[in-house]
């Protein structure tokens, strides 16, 4: 599995301890036969009773209206045995006829087949497992973050795509590890052909992570993707460095690697790979954006953070908290990329033009050389980050003018 920048001082085993132990009781699914149909009923047998009390039905009631035993439905409540798909079918539809109550809207939907997931909630988990997301060997996804409200917001997420999810704290007698939350969907038969697809064997009691040929990268997996394993580099060491987007690659291979550079290519996103070194040994590659792709990036997964989430803490840096929106370019850091955006020549000719000035007249106020204008507007080349500054102001505008004519969509 990948190393995490959450998780940089954790070691494989307790990244995993994790995302193994992070519930407070029998409220989750552990395993499940996929060839029988068959789902253990942590979350089931919970959920079934409460919806039969609601409902003030006797388990008699339930068993006929369904028309399975009465043994049936005791030990689903009791937690004995394991419920087929069709005797869950079958309590769910008379319910629904019965009473208007969709079972599944309280428990979960159940993913028996890949098929079941709607493509925006494939999305989500695909780039989910880009990042941080896991899927076990028991059809259930995971992931682990410092935060509880990220988790939570994330469950939100499942749960509009009908997936119910728990967020719980690690247990673990290590402090270290206590203060991390892990969120726990139940176990689904169609996760566990989605982790075939992921999760290739290397030996008898090791897989790795591995990309499918045919992922798809859209703003969902590209959000999910950058929240898990992304991060925003601010280079400070001249005034006209701009920002780098960083998305993690350390545990993929090399064909992987290949891979997602096309599939962010397809979409219009330059990125190429570079080593990462700890302790100046190479562990892996990440992939780092070129610059005149920044603009179009947070084009794709949005020109702010989101609101929801924006100050709960991704990670932790020598005591010093990083927060989702720290994700995010700053003003100053807008100015430097979009010195840079496809769009800028035409922003600025069009300003002039509203303005009623011509080049000579622009240079004059922006003391800008004319030539320098005129390459600008035809597109030769870009202006430098001072250079942008001057323009703007001598053309009365702001970065937050230019987003919202180059990104009016947000």
């Amino acid at each position: 599995m990948p190393e995490r920048p959450y998780f940089s001082f954790l070691s494989r085993k307790e990244l995993y301890f994790c995302l193994s132990h992070s519930t407070t009781g029998n409220d989750l699914p552990r395993k499940f036969d996929y060839r029988s149909g068959k789902i253990e009923n942590m979350i089931i047998a919970k959920k079934l009773k409460d919806v039969r009390e609601d409902l003030k039905l006797s388990k008699l009631k339930l068993a006929k209206l369904a028309q399975v035993s009465y043994k049936t439905i005791s030990n689903l409540e009791k937690e004995k045995g394991q419920p087929l798909k069709r005797t869950l079918v079958k309590i769910r539809k008379s319910i629904k006829n019965g009473f208007g109550v969709d079972l599944f809207d309280v428990i979960g939907k159940i993913v028996w087949e890949i098929e079941d997931l709607d493509k925006g909630a494939l999305d989500l988990i695909e780039g989910s497992l880009l990042g941080d997301g896991c899927l076990d060997k028991k059809g259930v996804f995971s992931q682990a973050a410092i935060d509880e409200g990220y988790l939570k917001w994330l469950s939100k997420n499942f749960l509009n795509y009908g997936i119910y999810c728990t967020v719980n704290p690690v247990k673990s007698s290590k402090p270290e590890l206590r203060k991390y939350w892990t969120l726990r969907s139940h176990s689904c038969p169609g996760f566990l052909v989605l982790r075939k697809k992921w999760y290739k064997r290397v030996d008898d009691n090791k897989f790795i992570k591995r990309v499918p040929s045919n992922i798809r990268i859209n703003p969902i997996a590209l959000l999910h993707w950058y929240l898990g394993d992304g991060s925003l580099i601010r280079d400070k060491r001249t005034p006209d460095s701009r920002p780098c987007v960083r998305l993690s690659t350390e545990g993929f291979v090399k064909e992987d690697i290949e891979l997602l550079i096309k599939k962010l290519d397809s979409i219009g996103l330059k990125f190429y790979p570079t080593p990462r070194l700890r302790n100046d040994k190479e562990t892996g590659y990440i992939l780092c954006s070129k610059a005149s792709s920044l603009f179009e990036f947070f084009k794709v997964v949005g020109i702010e953070p989101i609101k929801e989430i924006r100050n709960c803490i991704c990670r932790n840096i020598l005591g010093r908290n990083k927060r989702f929106g720290d994700k995010w370019p700053t003003r100053q850091d807008w100015i430097k990329i979009l010195s840079k955006a496809k769009g800028i020549k035409l922003f600025l000719k069009e300003r002039r033009y509203l303005l009623g000035l011509n080049q000579t007249e622009l240079a004059k106020f922006s003391k800008i050389d004319s030539n320098q204008i005129s390459k600008i507007e035809r597109g030769k080349r870009y202006p430098r980050v001072k250079v942008f500054k001057s323009l703007l102001k001598a053309l009365q505008s702001n970065t937050r003018e230019v987003l919202d004519s180059l990104a009016p969509l947000r």
